[in-house]
């Protein structure tokens, strides 16, 4: 797998949800109950429902996700005071070859409650590491092919 540091726009990042019915799907930050979670922490107001989750504990409930509420915060807190220090570890994108399109659309693999604290604080641009999947599109249609 190679790797790359990229500047990338947050409108066009993704963030894998366990939904409701236990399937994962992509969505926007800003459809995430961590986004939720950080907008109300910042503004000290209510969480809205995001992906039919009432709430990011609702979320954690029924996805299992290892990030309390209190950590959450506490991640949030660090990067409101001293921002975000990608030189200690990079938000984490790849692109899918199962969905390519569009192009310049990535998915998070490691950081998306650092995703959604800096889009929650009006950033719109971040620095994220880009592993980059060595198996194409193009090379898994030649393989086919040589496999008939």
């Amino acid at each position: 797998m190679q790797k790359r540091i990229l500047d990338v726009d947050l409108k066009n990042i993704r963030i894998g949800i366990k939904c409701l019915k236990g399937n994962i799907r992509y969505v926007a930050v800003w459809e995430t109950p961590h986004y939720e979670f950080v907008k109300s922490y910042i503004n000290n107001s209510p969480e809205n429902e995001a992906c039919g989750y009432k709430s990011y504990n609702h979320y954690n409930e029924i996805a299992k996700h290892p990030t309390t509420d209190n950590r959450f915060k506490m991640i949030a807190d660090s990067i409101f005071t001293e921002g975000y220090v990608h030189e200690r570890g990079l938000i984490q994108v790849t692109r899918s070859i199962r969905r390519p399109m569009p192009w310049n659309r990535f998915d998070v693999t490691d950081g998306a409650h650092r995703v959604a604290i800096l889009s929650a604080i009006g950033l719109e641009k971040i620095r994220v590491e880009f592993k980059m999947e060595t198996d194409n599109l193009f090379k898994m249609f030649i393989n086919k092919i040589r496999a008939l």
